[in-house]
């Protein structure tokens, strides 16, 4: 019975392990890309932000579009 209580401990100490490994990789990326857009992310994120917000309000529009003509 030992066996069988083992795996689940020992998969979730791995995932633990892993997500850790994940969350210092994620940091370690917006570090790199900070370091290589420098002053250009804040235009790039104002960008990318109104492009959402554009199609956001492009999938709203052309939902209620589907909604009054269906």
């Amino acid at each position: 019975m030992a066996d069988s209580d083992e795996l689940p401990t020992g998969l979730d100490r791995l995932g633990k392990r892993l997500d850790r490994i994940t969350y210092l990789l994620v940091a370690l990326l917006v570090l790199q890309v900070v370091h290589v857009f420098g002053g250009n992310l804040v235009h790039l994120s104002l960008v990318a932000l109104l492009a959402l917000a554009a199609a956001f309000v492009l999938l709203v529009a052309l939902g209620l579009a589907r909604s009054v003509s269906g």
